[in-house]
């Protein structure tokens, strides 16, 4: 899990480094869901919106 996580950001930076900021929110989006962090994303973001409503 951890392994795959480390190469995935391994090549996020690298492609990062080559394609510098062209599409830079589109690369972070892509590189979320191909980690599967898009949901902690949006589950953090859930959690800071309802605590925020009380």
């Amino acid at each position: 899990m951890l392994h795959s996580w480390f190469s995935s950001f391994r090549d996020y930076e690298c492609n990062r480094s080559i394609r510098r900021q062209k599409d830079h929110p589109k690369m972070i989006i892509s590189w979320l869901l191909r980690t599967n962090q898009i949901r902690w994303f949006y589950f953090s973001i859930f959690l800071t919106c309802s605590y925020g409503t009380k």
